[in-house]
Parts: C-alpha cells; structure tokens; sequence
C-alpha cells in the first residue's frame, strides 16, 4: 500500500485479520504474576468484545437442550416440542432479515446474539399457555366440528395473555431506540423485533400444529377399534344436533317477538283470553 488512503477496506480487512491470529493471542497470555500487560484499541477492543459474545452465546445451546427436553417432558410428545422450539427458532433469521433491510446493511452486532436467551424463555412460555388451554379443552372432543370449537375458544382464553406478555416485552427493548447510543438503538430494535416475531409465528402456526396433532392421534386411536370411529360419529352428530337445536330456538323465539310486536295479533290474543298468558 501507497498510503492510508489506498484501498482502506483492503487494509482494513488485514489489520483485522492480523488482530485476530496473532496481536490478540499475543496479548491476551503476555501477563505474568510480576508483570501485567494492559492493552486498548478500537479494533482490538472490538474484536476481544466480539469473542466475548461469541463465547457466551454457546450457552444458549445449553440452554437450547434444556428447554427442549422440557418441552418434551411437558407436551409429552417430541413432535410437538421439536415443532414449538422449530417455531421460535424461526423468528430470529426472520429478524435477522427485518434488522438488515432497517439498517441497510448485513453487519450484526455481537450482543444481538445474547436475544437467544430471551427468545426461547418467552417463546417457551407462549407455547406452555397455548398448550395447557388447548388439553384442558381435550373433553370436548376430537372431531373436526369439536377441533374447530376448541381452537377458537383456545385462541380467545389464551390469545390475549400471550399478546400482552410479548407486547410488554417488545415494547420495552423498542424503547431503546430513543437511546443515543448507536449500538444500543441497535440492539433494542433486534430483540423488539426478534419477541414480535416470536409472537407471530407461536401465536398464528402453533395452534394448527395442535390440530394436525391432534387429528393424527385421533386417528391412531380410530384404527385400535370400531368403538372409537363411532364415539367420534356420535360425537359429531351430538355437536351437530346442538348446533341445530340452538338454531330452532333462536328461530322460535324471533317468531314469538314477531308476534308480540304486531298489533293485530296482540288484540286477538287479548280478546281470546291469552292476554295474561302473553304479558
């Protein structure tokens, strides 16, 4: 190179690099019990902050583990924890895509990888709640009509605790963004994005993993026998006659306020001795 002006990203990339394999190893073991090396620099600083990260990062594999081996434990089906952890897995590249198009550019900092940690406890608590409203309605039934009953009363009991855990949550780190401080502003929209996102696809996909699951053990449960396929009809055809019979008296009593708001008829009804009766 010419000078510091010639081709800066060039030398840019080598004097980090150079960081990296031999400066940083250097420093890092030159201290002693009789000496002690200080050391400071933007890029040393950055990268020795960046390896830091990186290195804490590696506990959410841990952490990963362990609350896939607690979802298992509490769905008590692994299809359904591979599913849930698959889902909230999903909205940190999604993120990822949304922080790259807002900032223009494909860098990410170190500490957005620390949002793996907070991702999967929330993520983890939104399935818990969808999941224990959706067994505790496991009574009602298993047909379609009764799935279909099920999922939108699930999405009622437990839609709005969900949203209003994720709401607060994102809100609170979307409030960084009026820091002045570059890479907190950063960091604060990741992981306001990262919940949104996480809430997103728990809270639209999870439930119809619940269905499909539930239709697939239901089937199982229909092959061991005759009995089951007709508990299932009966079932249906209990739900049906309700429905239907639900119906016919909201039918009937339209008529019978039709009635009663007609004049003519309410006269006759008078005169017919039916007057009491009516009243």
């Amino acid at each position: 190179f010419s000078g510091p002006q010639d081709r800066p990203k060039e030398q840019e990339a080598l004097y980090q690099k150079y960081i990296a394999k031999h400066l940083y190893p250097f420093l890092k073991n030159a201290s002693t019990e009789a000496i002690r090396v200080y050391y400071y620099g933007d890029y040393i600083s950055s990268y020795e902050i960046e390896v830091t990260v990186w290195h804490d990062s590696l506990h959410a594999v841990g952490s990963l583990l362990f609350i896939f081996v607690y979802l298992m434990v509490h769905l008590r089906s692994p299809l359904l924890a591979a599913s849930a952890l698959s889902l909230i897995g999903l909205s940190f590249p999604l993120s990822y895509t949304l922080y790259c198009l807002v900032y223009g550019h494909g860098r990410m900092i170190a500490i957005n990888f620390l949002s793996l940690f907070v991702v999967l406890g929330v993520g983890a608590d939104d399935v818990f709640v969808l999941n224990d409203v959706w067994v505790n309605s496991r009574p009602h039934g298993a047909g379609d009509t009764a799935l279909a009953r099920r999922l939108w009363s699930m999405y009622r009991k437990a839609g709005s605790a969900i949203f209003a855990t994720s709401a607060t949550t994102a809100m609170s780190f979307f409030a960084n963004l009026a820091s002045s401080i570059g890479p907190l502003r950063q960091f604060g929209f990741f992981m306001g994005t990262c919940i949104t996102m996480n809430w997103v696809l728990v809270a639209t996909l999870y439930p119809l993993v619940l269905v499909e699951h539930e239709r697939r053990y239901r089937g199982r449960r229909s092959a061991s026998g005759v009995r089951a396929v007709g508990s299932i009809e009966m079932e249906e055809q209990l739900v049906s006659a309700s429905l239907a019979r639900t119906g016919a008296e909201d039918a009937e009593a339209q008529e019978e306020m039709e009635q009663l708001s007609s004049g003519g008829k309410w006269t006759n009804s008078c005169e017919n001795g039916d007057g009491a009766h009516a009243v």
